[in-house]
Parts: structure tokens; sequence; C-alpha cells
């Protein structure tokens, strides 16, 4: 027997196949005899009880760790943007106050939402709404459309011409054409 058939890697499947099971029901009561059966195949007993992890420094915090981290510029007032939007650093009681102009990490997580980070110390924002600079406060012009007096040639001006059919303009250019290739010149 191959050793990979001996595996959980798309194991399951395929006993699921072998013995018909399509339903959730008749798939959790396989299961509750195919786990202890390779557990007992498979499972090795640790040398040493001792747990391998060591425990988590007093202080940290997983959120600042386990998160998207991204570097952007605050401006004079402490705001950056992220994704289009905009966001104020906002310094709590005991933290030292944010210094303007200078990089930051954005760290966006779905637990906490979005922080900023700098020097170290890791600031809660708020969303906030840039004024927006140099606006005047006109009215938008109205785009008028032309219109030709009547009088005008584009409006009348077809009355001005004689009407030309296809024969006439097609003889136009036989004559042309004649004039240009079989005329004899002397």
């Amino acid at each position: 027997m191959n050793v990979c058939e001996d595996t959980l890697q798309s194991r399951v499947p395929v006993e699921f196949a072998l013995r018909n099971i399509s339903t959730i029901e008749k798939a959790n009561e396989f299961l509750k005899e195919y786990i202890p059966r390779f557990n007992s195949k498979f499972s090795v007993n640790p040398t040493d009880t001792e747990s391998a992890y060591s425990p988590l420094r007093e202080g940290t915090d997983l959120n600042n760790i386990l998160c998207v981290k991204e570097k952007r510029m605050a401006d004079k007032g402490g705001v950056f943007s992220y994704c289009g939007k905009h966001f104020k650093i906002t310094p709590q009681k005991n933290q030292p106050s944010f210094s303007t102009k200078k990089q930051i990490n954005v760290l966006v997580s779905s637990i906490t939402g979005v922080r900023a980070e700098y020097n170290g110390v890791v600031y809660s924002t708020v969303p906030f709404i840039k004024p927006v600079r140099g606006t005047k406060a006109t009215e938008p012009k109205q785009h008028k459309t032309y219109r030709p007096p009547d009088d005008h040639y584009f409006k009348y001006g077809q009355s001005l011409f004689p009407k030309l059919t296809y024969e006439d303009s097609d003889q136009e250019i036989l004559e042309m054409l004649y004039n240009i290739f079989l005329r004899k010149y002397s």
C-alpha cells in the first residue's frame, strides 16, 4: 500500500464516495468511527510533556501584530489618507502628542479598525472629512446650444444651389477622366 493512501490528504472524500455517503448526517456518523481509527494509527506520544509555546509578554497586544500594516505620511494636522478616506490621529490622555508631517504605520484590523503607529506608540484615529481648498461658490455655467437665425445659410442654403442628380455628377466625372486619360496630348 502506498504511503499517500494512508494519509488524510484527499482521503476522506474518497471514503465518502466508497460508502455512498452524500448527506451531512451520514458523514458525521462515519467520522465518529474514522477519526479515532486514524488517530490510533498515526498519533505519536510526545517525549516531553512540557508545552513548547512561550507565554505572551506582558503588555503585548496581538491586535498590533496580527493586522495589515502600511506606511503613510501624516500632514500638519495629523491627518492621513487610507483607501480613499481620511483619518485624524487622536492621542489619548496618557500618550505623547503626535509629531506632524511624519511617516507612520497604518494598522488595519477587522477587530480594532484603523489605527496609526509612530515611534512604537499606537494611536487611535477618527474619520475625517478634509475641507476642499480654493473652491469658489459660483454657479455652474449653463451651456447654450447655438441656433442659427432663420436666414442662415445652413437652414435654407440648399435652395441656393441647383440640385444634382447622380447622372449629372457621373457624367461630369466621366468627362474629367476622359480628358485626363484618353485625350491625346500634342
